[in-house]
Formats: C-alpha cells, structure tokens, sequence
C-alpha cells in the first residue's frame, strides 16, 4: 500500500470500521483470517495511512475520552463528509 495518492473516503471508512470492530473484539474471524491473510500486519498499515487527525479521534474512543457516536461524527466531519 502506497502513502502516495489520498485514500478515498470510502476506503478510509471501511478501513477505520475494521480497526473498530477488531478493537472492541466484534470482528468476524472469517474477516478477521482475509485480512490477515491479504495483510499480515493490517492493524499497522491502516493505522499508518489514516491521517493524524483520524487516528487521534480513534485514540480518544479507544481511551473511552468519547462516546461512538462522537467518535463517527468527529470522522465524517475529519473527512469532510458532512
């Protein structure tokens, strides 16, 4: 994966709902084995090619500093989705 172009936003939206799910331990093992298996250190790589701003929104409700829904208002509005 390559930090060169912008993710598109629907990227970026599926790749912060897989750290969520896997995070709270609600992943499926089924998605949970394809990404290991396309990726071996997904967690990483994604963290790495979200922008600064998401990873702090998902480190504070990760922290439990904010609630879900703060969480997925704070990244649309990061991503301009508003």
């Amino acid at each position: 994966m390559s930090n060169s172009k912008p993710l598109p936003n629907d990227g970026q939206l599926t790749m912060i709902r897989q750290l969520l799910t896997f995070s709270a331990g609600t992943m499926s093992a089924s998605e949970q084995t394809e990404l290991y298996n396309s990726i071996p250190d997904w967690q990483r790589e994604y963290w790495r090619l979200l922008s600064g701003g998401v990873r702090d929104i998902l480190t504070l409700f990760l922290k439990g500093s904010i609630d879900e829904e703060t969480c997925w208002s704070q990244i649309y509005s990061a991503l301009e989705l508003e």
